[in-house]
């Protein structure tokens, strides 16, 4: 037992499609209405433990947006767990009227 429980009807997949080439090929489910589509997005947690995975297809558009949008994030981590270092003077000079002076 897989551990999916969700009661849908026969009406409510609309296609089946068997992808790619070999011996574990995705099968892309068609179905007719959003809500089912939620119950079984809303518990795909339950198939963590299996070799099972469920996932959303969107369309080229948006996965170019959230592609995008992940590249920022991932750059804005980066950026936010290496800050840009300080350099702390231990001697700075000053010109003032034409004199230096040395501040410690």
């Amino acid at each position: 037992m897989l551990g999916l429980c969700i009661d849908i009807g026969n009406g409510e997949v609309k296609k089946l499609y068997r992808l790619g080439h070999g011996k574990n090929r995705p099968i892309l489910v068609r179905l007719a209405n959003r809500m089912n589509k939620e119950k079984i997005m809303d518990s795909k947690k339950a198939l963590k433990d299996s070799r099972i995975r469920i996932c959303a297809d969107f369309e080229y558009e948006m996965r170019y947006r959230r592609k995008k949008t992940k590249r920022r994030k991932t750059e804005h981590r980066r950026e936010a767990a290496d800050p840009p270092a300080l350099v702390l003077a231990t001697e700075i000079s000053l010109k003032a009227s034409g004199k230096k002076k040395q501040l410690n």
